[in-house]
């Protein structure tokens, strides 16, 4: 619940503006009166979300969204008054995370970017775990989902993407940290940001980014033992997130600031401050106790969530490896981008063009 309601405040813009977010796909709409010209591989949804939509039309399609954004409020204010119950509560949240999926995809298609994607995945995966919140099984799916399923994977092909298109010593370098901080209409401090774009912070701030974006995503999908030393990991790439995106605030501009709740739910504050009562210990039969094996019993919810999980992992997989074809058949020159955006990104993080077309962020000679 603490959680839906920051996401709320997030998006009523108590630190969203000046970026456009997920609630403001009606004006979007109502302004721009038509759909939004796309690249090749990004699906078009205005098409099948807003059928029709010209400028006769486009006061209608804005009224519905804005209908739905009301939807939205209503379900979410509603699950965090109510009582949790596992049938209302969940029935509440899922109407809430549909109208959000849809106003959020929409508004991406107006404004795309890399800032919203992991929220519009986590969002409606987390319905699958929200009709049996007391499991203490369905909340550590709930956690670790969002750390194996879309936090982990979101920034190592961040990393990834850049090595791809501009190679591992370009990335080390600091030039492209000084590029992005060079715009400093929406700092707090420009001083501070001319300050870091000097040779010594900026290679700094790149080693970061490269922990941020490599390393520790790597650990934490590949360290499984011991349990102890893994959930280290996974709570220092929490930290060290929430940390980044906090400075990104300051230095740039609010467009991650999502990041930082997902990274909060992440590290189960609540989890630390009362610890839940343990499960009761089921017996084990005599057979299991002599082979040294225990059975786990999964319900059908369990093998759901599952799927999900699974299909959304390797969501991002696929993603790379799509793109990696269209470059390598020649489709696709090494600097034209082959991002989807929806409803999982390939580049993501600090990018805008590529090679020749790169403003204020990636320059180089997009070695592979």
């Amino acid at each position: 619940k603490i959680f839906v309601a920051l996401l709320l405040l997030f998006e009523l813009q108590v630190f969203a503006a000046p970026e456009t977010d997920v609630l403001h796909a009606p004006e979007m709409v109502a302004l721009v009166r038509q759909h939004p010209p796309l690249p090749p591989v990004t699906p078009r949804l205005t098409l099948l979300l807003m059928p029709g939509l010209s400028d006769a039309s486009a006061d209608f399609w804005a009224g519905a969204l804005a209908f739905l954004r009301n939807v939205l409020l209503a379900s979410w204010c509603a699950f965090l008054a109510c009582p949790y119950r596992a049938t209302l509560s969940g029935f509440l949240y899922l109407i809430g995370a549909f109208a959000y999926s849809v106003l959020g995809s929409v508004a991406l298609q107006y404004n795309l970017g890399h800032s919203t994607q992991a929220m519009l995945i986590f969002v409606p995966m987390a319905s699958y775990a929200f009709i049996s919140l007391e499991s203490e099984r369905a909340t550590a799916w709930l956690r670790k989902v969002l750390l194996h399923c879309v936090l982990a994977p979101l920034y190592l092909f961040a990393g990834i993407a850049k090595i791809r298109h501009v190679g591992l010593i370009p990335m080390l370098d600091g030039e492209w940290i000084g590029k992005t901080l060079e715009p400093t209409g929406r700092t707090v401090w420009p001083g501070v940001n001319e300050l870091l774009q000097a040779r010594p912070f900026a290679v700094l701030m790149a080693l970061g980014n490269f922990v941020m974006e490599i390393g520790l995503p790597l650990l934490v999908l590949f360290q499984t033992t011991p349990r102890s030393a893994h959930w280290v990991w996974c709570a220092l790439f929490a930290m060290f997130g929430f940390v980044f995106h906090v400075l990104i605030f300051f230095l740039i501009g609010p467009n991650f600031m999502r990041m930082c709740l997902m990274f909060i739910l992440a590290l189960n504050p609540l989890g630390i401050v009362a610890p839940g009562k343990e499960s009761p210990k089921r017996q084990v039969p005599l057979s299991e106790k002599r082979t040294g094996t225990v059975q786990m019993v999964l319900s059908n919810a369990d093998r759901l969530r599952g799927l999900f999980a699974t299909a959304a992992f390797l969501s991002w997989f696929l993603v790379q490896y799509s793109g990696d074809l269209l470059h390598l058949s020649g489709l696709y020159a090494w600097d034209e981008e082959t991002d989807p955006y929806w409803p999982v990104p390939e580049l993501s993080m600090f990018q805008v063009n590529l090679g020749s077309k790169a403003q204020s962020t990636f320059r180089g000679p997009g070695w592979l």
